[in-house]
């Protein structure tokens, strides 16, 4: 079994820094072509299943994959990105400062702090938990179309890990990062925020 997480292309907040969580942003060109250079990437590979964010950015993402291996795209809410509340829209400095600022006063560790009306990193945890014990269950290839916080939880998640491990992990538009599941059960990490099927894309800009 193989599993393949992958960011969504890049939208115009992306390029300006700033948190989306839940805002439904739509991919920008740049994003749009990276996405039908994703579906290239899977051409000939035999997945069994397609999960997708039921945001639009990861929607427009996948697509072109659904599209060209003629398969469905199945839905789920609980891929989304993590909220963050009255801070989204904000950049990732101000961000950062916030939650530099409650782990030094509160003594909290980073992924319990919840902004006022959003997530902590464990409420995605918890929230998407469930979902990967599913797809784990299925023992199909499976790429699921994320985003950049929740592919970091799964793959923690995947690769037994707990939870602070993702906090380590850093994922680029349309990266690809690929898991194998051994005969001993153990996962092994193939690629991880592979962008090379992009460098098409990173040339025709380079000389535009």
């Amino acid at each position: 079994m193989r599993i393949y997480l992958i960011r969504h292309g890049q939208t115009e907040w992306n390029s300006e820094g700033k948190a989306q969580g839940h805002t439904d942003v739509q991919l920008d060109r740049v994003g749009r072509a990276q996405a039908r250079l994703v579906a290239e990437f899977f051409d000939l590979k035999c997945l069994g299943r397609i999960y997708c964010s039921d945001l639009t950015r990861c929607q427009q993402t996948a697509l072109p994959t659904s599209d060209l291996l003629e398969m469905p795209l199945l839905l789920d809410a609980r891929l989304r990105e993590r909220t963050f509340g009255e801070l989204e829209g904000q950049h990732y400095t101000v961000l950062k400062a916030y939650f530099d600022g409650v782990a030094r006063d509160q003594k909290l560790p980073r992924w319990e702090i919840r902004p006022k009306g959003g997530e902590s990193l464990l409420d995605v945890w918890e929230r998407v938990k469930p979902l990967v014990d599913e797809i784990l269950a299925a023992n199909e290839d499976t790429a699921i179309f994320s985003h950049g916080g929740t592919c970091a939880l799964m793959l923690a998640q995947i690769m037994r890990a707990p939870i602070e491990t993702a906090l380590s992990f850093r994922f680029d538009n349309c990266s690809v990062t690929e898991l194998k599941r051994l005969p001993i059960g153990a996962w092994q990490l193939r690629r991880y925020s592979d962008c090379r099927h992009l460098d098409v894309l990173h040339d025709d800009l380079a000389e535009a």
